[in-house]
């Protein structure tokens, strides 16, 4: 008979959370955090227009993707897609595909956040339109819960396009073979 400290062990490890879970709220905090921090705390979003919001959030979310958030969250969790641990690939990669790697977390991020915009001006126009509100009134107003679900929800869409080159040289890693 097991003992009671296995046990306790075994439901401990049983009801954690996985890496990719923890590794998506933090995410999602981030975003959110972002957004808070820019929209309500800057002159971004009191007076400028909503594209220099827009552009100004994906260059922010961006560049704290690729110089921070990654690097952590590599250090601390292994990261998996489609089965396979993607810490191998993001520690040991060539120049090239490393700079690659940081463009496609680029244009992930900024896209993400173009498309965050876009879903809050278009739910606004129909808003308007089936309350027959005024033009120009803003009925949806951004704040940082709903923008870092919208981001989260769209940068794993984005997530889920296949990369064949990474999927190559996670296959030769697992083999042993220095690429």
């Amino acid at each position: 008979m097991p003992s009671p400290d296995t046990l306790q062990d075994k439901r401990k490890k049983k009801n954690r959370l996985k890496d990719n879970t923890k590794v998506l709220l933090f995410r999602w905090w981030l975003a959110g955090a972002v957004y808070f921090f820019l929209a309500f705390g800057s002159s971004l979003g009191k007076n400028l227009s909503s594209i220099d919001l827009t552009f100004m959030l994906a260059v922010a979310m961006s560049f704290l993707t690729i110089l921070i958030f990654n690097p952590v969250m590599y250090s601390m969790y292994d990261i998996t897609k489609h089965g396979k641990v993607m810490n191998n690939f993001y520690k040991h990669h060539s120049i090239t595909e490393g700079v690659i790697m940081k463009l496609v977390e680029f244009f992930k991020c900024s896209f993400s956040v173009v498309l965050v915009s876009l879903t809050y001006y278009y739910a606004n126009v129909f808003l308007i339109k089936i309350t027959e509100a005024e033009q120009g009134n803003i009925i949806l107003k951004g704040e940082p819960i709903l923008f870092a679900t919208l981001f989260i929800i769209f940068y794993q869409l984005i997530s889920l396009l296949p990369s064949y080159p990474k999927q190559n040289k996670l296959e030769n890693l697992e083999k042993g073979n220095r690429v």
